[in-house]
């Protein structure tokens, strides 16, 4: 019940509330996307002497730009969760010397 009430006093409008959802969700699959590239890496080492040249070139070709993708995914998702975040304060009625407005006591 606390948090609830915590998420709708930071988060005041429904909005703000979906972006953050959103932010969490990519969060999880940008995590995911990381563990798809060490797999990719590791399978490259592994199985380096199987692969022709044209393989191994267009394999790690794929495995840099996958890795920059991840790494300009998390890198933009942190930015913008900053920005919701600090829209969020803006919008609420959080008093920045610690207390709270009366509608919410």
């Amino acid at each position: 019940m606390q948090l609830k009430e915590t998420l709708h006093n930071l988060f005041p409008t429904r909005k703000l509330r979906v972006i953050l959802l959103s932010l969490v969700l990519i969060a999880a699959f940008i995590s995911v996307s990381e563990l798809a590239v060490a797999k990719l890496f590791t399978k490259i080492i592994l199985n380096e002497a199987t692969y022709s040249t044209q393989e191994l070139v267009l394999l790690v070709g794929f495995f840099f730009i996958f890795f920059a993708m991840t790494r300009m995914g998390q890198f933009f998702q942190r930015i913008y969760r900053l920005r919701v975040f600090d829209k969020a304060f803006q919008e609420s009625d959080y008093d920045p010397n610690g207390t709270v407005f009366p509608a919410y006591l």
